[in-house]
């Protein structure tokens, strides 16, 4: 019995095997194969069936990360708005959620006092400084009514594609003081 390979095929006296080409998951879900083999001289043709055993290949979805910075500080009566960047996602859709938590919450385990859903928007190009971020999202402007520190939490809820993913409280650049009005 010949045991030597024919153009790629790992043979053994018992069986033959053979390894398809690499192919490059481009969405998370199941990917199903089907094997066949042509027959030769001495082997008739055979075809698998769709879910045969170990036919097939789970692609998980990809993981995130969010990037934010808030705006400046500001003074009863201005505005604050938060800028997020989604990182690792391929083709994100949705939107960006930003809560923001009064000062005194330094856990942001009260109730948020606005929250708001923004759009996520396609970055001309990837920003290498930021991970490769490729969308970014700016949330509605927001103006606080007392003094103090205001706390940012933007979360991205995921896709069939992309993993979610929530900054923690208190992350850099996620917070900014309000103070009074500048005295004249």
């Amino acid at each position: 019995m010949d045991t030597a390979p024919l153009q790629g095929l790992i043979t053994n006296p018992l069986k033959a095997e053979a390894d398809s080409a690499y192919y490059e998951y481009s969405l998370a879900g199941v990917y199903r194969s089907i094997a066949s083999y042509s027959g030769d001289a001495n082997n008739t043709p055979t075809t698998g069936a769709c879910n045969d055993e170990n036919e097939s290949a789970v692609a998980a979805r990809f993981d995130t990360a969010v990037i934010s910075e808030m705006s400046a500080d500001t003074t009863l009566g201005g505005q604050l708005h938060d800028t997020a960047w989604i990182a690792g996602a391929v083709d994100p859709t949705g939107a960006m959620h930003f809560d923001y938590y009064a000062p005194g919450d330094a856990t942001c385990s009260g109730s948020p006092v606005f929250s708001a859903d923004a759009p996520l928007v396609l970055l001309d190009a990837p920003l290498p400084y930021w991970v490769n971020a490729t969308h970014k999202s700016v949330s509605p402007s927001f103006s606080p009514t007392t003094t103090g520190l205001y706390r940012s939490i933007a979360s991205y809820p995921g896709d069939a594609n992309n993993e979610p993913e929530t900054q923690p409280c208190s992350a850099i650049d996620e917070h900014v003081t309000v103070s009074v009005f500048p005295s004249t």
